[in-house]
């Protein structure tokens, strides 16, 4: 049942596991997932170049009593960014086989004028919206994947999801998958682990389903579902009511 779940977003894949195509598919500038602009950034341009779009954005948020909430509107957005990419990036990695996936660009691209689409400045600076070591749980040789039929659950549901693990790395790798459900306090509501085996390189490899009963969560709740294996980890929010 799980081969069969179309679209990518919110834990799915493509119909019957891959894309369809009788060549590989190569997906062309996945994302350019927008977020407001961090206005302070006006301050490194020191050179010939002067960020003008910025300013207008600037002159905007005054003319509407808004300024003061500038530096929230660009940490909202570009978390929200970071998770619409992860979920993109997981998606294209559930579906096998695959050509792959190209990002426009890790930072912000000035060459368009604006397109704010990175978790990098255009300086190629952190925007602090994600660590290199959480982005590569998401986007590396190893990556653990979760497809869940749906993300938001009540008390009267059983949390239901299938773990797969996409490996691309050099050799063959050995893994013993463990999976963990918390709440935001971090208080463990369940865990378990899955059959030990070897991941093929060069595949998406399933490696267990996970069943919770919800009866027991104090809703309503924000979980946080967790899976590791093979020196690396992911995890994903579910909601409860």
């Amino acid at each position: 049942r799980w081969s069969t779940l179309q679209g990518w977003i919110a834990g799915k894949d493509a119909k019957d596991g891959g894309t369809g195509a009788e060549v590989p598919t190569f997906a062309h500038e996945v994302g350019q997932w927008a977020m407001y602009p961090r206005l302070d950034e006006t301050n490194k341009y020191t050179g010939t170049l002067r960020q003008y779009n910025f300013e207008r954005y600037r002159e905007s948020l005054a003319a509407h009593h808004m300024l003061d909430q500038a530096k929230d509107f660009a940490e909202a957005s570009g978390k929200f960014s970071v998770q619409l990419y992860k979920d993109e990036i997981e998606g294209s990695m559930r579906t096998w086989p695959y050509g792959g996936f190209q990002i426009l660009e890790a930072r912000d691209c000035p060459g368009y004028g604006t397109a704010i689409v990175g978790w990098l400045d255009a300086f190629w600076d952190s925007k602090g919206l994600i660590t290199p070591e959480e982005f590569r749980r998401v986007c590396g040789p190893t990556v653990c994947l979760l497809r869940m039929p749906k993300r938001v659950f009540t008390t009267t549901d059983t949390f239901t999801a299938l773990a797969q693990i996409s490996h691309f790395g050099p050799k063959n790798l050995p893994a013993k998958p463990e999976w963990s459900i918390a709440d935001e306090r971090d208080r463990e509501i369940a865990k378990g682990t899955l059959p030990p085996l070897t991941l093929e390189t060069g595949r998406v490899t399933s490696v267990g389903e996970i069943k919770v009963a919800l009866a027991g969560v104090s809703a309503p709740a924000r979980l946080v579902v967790t899976l590791r294996a093979a020196d690396t980890m992911n995890t994903w929010n579910i909601w409860v009511y």
